[in-house]
């Protein structure tokens, strides 16, 4: 079915067809459906905000950004993590600021999503906040972290990452060896 088949189904009354039809749209959507589917980042249902989310990022509907932006405020961590994965598929580099607020987020999987973020943007200035994830207890965290300021070009903390060449995980050891080159 084309996405214009499956997008029909939003005006269905059920909201377990509409929120079928949103996660669909979000792996099949076409970039027409993009204002339909921005309907839903307001949507009290988690499903339906981060599914359209997700939606809007892979269609590249980087107008829809500053909406997204809005949601790194969300209470809720699985909408701020949702739209951060949006802001750096979406490339949107002036939303920064707002990505790097959540390096200090309370939740640890928001934290590592933004280093990974804030390293896929390319924005510099946020070295030092990144750098700190380097000693973190756990791998996935100290990986992001070395990959992170590998993309930023992070010469001035090539003696942290050096000590990451002895990382018991081989993932950080690996992307250590990747930044450092």
């Amino acid at each position: 079915p084309s996405s214009g088949d499956i997008e029909g189904f939003l005006d269905d009354p059920d909201p377990k067809v509409q929120a079928r039809t949103v996660a669909a749209l979000r792996f099949y959507g076409s970039r027409e459906c993009a204002p339909r589917l921005a309907r839903f980042l307001g949507d009290s249902d988690i499903d339906f905000r981060s599914n359209a989310i997700f939606g809007l990022a892979r269609l590249g509907a980087k107008e829809y950004a500053p909406e997204i932006a809005r949601l790194l405020e969300d209470p809720h961590w699985v909408i701020r993590n949702a739209a951060l994965l949006a802001m750096g598929d979406l490339g949107a580099r002036e939303y920064a600021p707002e990505v790097a607020k959540l390096l200090g987020d309370p939740n640890g999987d928001v934290r590592n999503t933004a280093v990974q973020v804030v390293g896929q943007l390319g924005v510099r200035g946020y070295e030092p906040d990144i750098a700190r994830f380097l000693d973190d207890p756990k791998g996935n965290v100290r990986y992001v972290a070395v990959k992170a300021l590998g993309d930023l070009g992070a010469r001035e903390f090539s003696a942290e990452i050096t000590k990451c060449l002895v990382d018991p995980d081989l993932d950080v050891r690996n992307a250590a060896a990747e930044a450092l080159q």
